[in-house]
Order: C-alpha cells, then structure tokens, then sequence
C-alpha cells in the first residue's frame, strides 16, 4: 500500500510528526515492514523525530561516508538497474527489528538537482518499495514541489493534515475537492475544547466520521519529538491505562493508525 501524508500548508499541521508517531505505532502493533521517505528538504523531518539527538550526528557521518545510504544513491541505483523491484531496503535506516525503515536525504546538496531526479524517478521510486514493504509512506511538501502532484495521484490513500482552523480546513474543500474521495483526514495537535472539531467537516462537507482521525496535542511527545526519542516514548506509553496522562493521545493514536492502515495488512 502507498500513502502520502500531505497539507495544503506548509509547517503548520504536523506533517512530518504525525508520520513519526503513526508509522512508529503501526510497526510496534503489527510488525509488518514500512518505509518512509520525503520529497522535500527539512530541517525538522521525520529523521529528527525517530533518531535520538546524542546519535544522530554518528550515524549521519557514518552514512555518508560509506555513500551507499540514502535518496541519492537509490536515485543512481533506479537510473541503472534493469529493473526497479527489489530496491530499497539496502538504502534505508531501519529501526524497531526491521519492520520500520526511513531513506534519508540528509546528505543532499543540491536541492533543485533533487527535486528534479525524484520528479524523473518517481514511478520507478514507489515500484521499487512497494516491491519491498508492505506499506510505503511519503511525506509530501506543502509546497508545489515537481514530484508533489505525482505523488499524490499514484499513492493508493492521501492523508490530509489539518488544524482546528475553520480557514485551513476550507481551503482544503474549495481548491482540494477532486482528491477528497481518497482521503483520510487527520485534525493534528487537537485539542477538545476548541471550536473547530471533527463535526465541522462531517457536517458542512458530509465526510463520514470513519474518515476523520486525530493526533491529540500532548506535551511529552511533543519533547520527546525535540529530542528524537519518539519510538521510546510510544515503546513506554503504548500499553498505559485509562487513568494514566498519555492514555487520551496513545488511544487516538492508535485509532487513527488503525484508519489510515486499513488494508495494509493485506499487501
């Protein structure tokens, strides 16, 4: 299965964290492998979130210089290759015992040069890992990058990130409304006692409500993002109880896990 995570803005509804902490959830329940990958450039990216601080400048030197890590080198190993199924894994970082994988870009140098390979390869990139794991996540930039529209027509499901913000949401529906049938939405940082909740898209764009899901805002896994300690975080909390302070975001978590993740256990 092929997933995009995308926003119709850019660095406001938690993209990239909620990947980290919805890819992260599913590999701890079912074990099944993903893989995660960006067509974009980003300081704070999901390779942040799932590497701790105290390692992630290690295993950045480490990788680069072997050079045989990363999206640059699978690009050149899709351009040469009779075939691009069975490529991948031996490109990517993985964690969790293998059942969760990310390709990083941090050792791009030239942006445009990027964005133009991944638009070219595009196709081949997604036969390539889908070819490998059984479900495959990109994280789309809000921005009108090459590859972007591409992505979002031949990904099986587009998770759309959203905020309680009555102007983002509506911005979605007006210019969006031709990919709404394929969507999942995610109201992202949600909090209950805002105006703006699940009901407002159910009942002014007749979304069912098994399409919605939402990341509730949580302070410690919004430390444990700064710090790269996500899949420790969701390790320690994924079995805490009804009375515990975690227990809200882990049990939404896991619910819209299970949402967008339909049918992934299938592949």
């Amino acid at each position: 299965m092929k997933i995009a995570f995308w926003s119709n803005v850019r660095g406001k509804c938690a993209t990239s964290s909620n990947i980290a902490g919805i890819s992260v959830m599913h590999a701890l329940l079912h074990k099944n492998s993903t893989v995660i990958f960006e067509n974009h450039l980003n300081i704070s990216g999901v390779y942040n979130y799932l590497e701790p601080v105290s390692n992630a400048d290690e295993v950045r030197e480490k990788n680069n210089y072997f050079s045989n890590i990363g999206m640059e080198a699978l690009f050149k190993k899709i351009l040469t290759a009779p075939s691009p199924k069975g490529l991948g894994r031996g490109y990517a970082l993985g964690y969790l015992d293998n059942s969760l994988y990310y390709v990083p870009n941090y050792d791009v140098v030239n942006r445009e040069v990027f964005n133009y390979e991944l638009n070219s390869t595009a196709s081949k990139l997604m036969t390539a890992l889908e070819s490998e794991f059984n479900c495959v996540i990109a994280d789309i930039s809000g921005e009108n990058n090459l590859s972007t529209r591409q992505f979002l027509e031949k990904t099986d499901k587009v998770v759309v990130n959203l905020m309680q913000d009555r102007k983002i949401i509506d911005d979605f529906f007006e210019r969006y409304d031709s990919i709404k049938d394929k969507c999942i939405f995610i109201l992202s940082n949600y909090e209950p006692d805002v105006k703006i909740r699940a009901e407002y898209i159910i009942g002014r764009y007749k979304i069912k409500r098994g399409r919605i899901g939402i990341v509730p805002y949580n302070f410690e896994f919004r430390q444990a993002l700064m710090q790269g300690n996500v899949i420790e975080f969701i390790r320690q909390n994924i079995d805490c109880r009804k009375r515990e302070y975690n227990f809200y975001f882990i049990n939404e978590l896991k619910r819209t896990c299970d949402l967008i993740m339909e049918g992934a256990y299938e592949y």
